[in-house]
């Protein structure tokens, strides 16, 4: 039984055409599929992060998250306010609903 690398070798000619072929059928599928335009992924979801350096949880909850927060929560369609506070960082995650 002949190995495939060993028929390519051999048949020269064979192999470019069949080469050729699967070019061409490449093209066309590329040209023939229908494509839509940019698809729409709502993504409503926003990050905030504030560092207060040497600042206690408790700190920078009242001096940092919360005003964050109380601005944020004027906005329109906000859904889900989520806050993580620790040792001189303050993480703010606004889910707003998406349309």
């Amino acid at each position: 039984m002949t190995s495939p690398a060993a028929f390519s070798v051999r048949n020269v000619p064979f192999t470019l055409v069949a080469f050729g072929l699967v070019v061409a059928l490449g093209v066309q599928a590329f040209v023939a599929i229908p494509r839509a335009e940019d698809p729409s992924f709502p993504l409503a979801q926003y990050v905030v992060v504030a560092v207060y350096p040497g600042a206690s949880p408790t700190d920078v909850e009242r001096l940092v998250a919360e005003p964050i927060e109380d601005a944020v929560a004027e906005l329109d369609d906000l859904a889900e306010t989520r806050t993580q506070v620790s040792d001189g960082l303050a993480v703010v995650r606004f889910e707003f609903d998406a349309r």
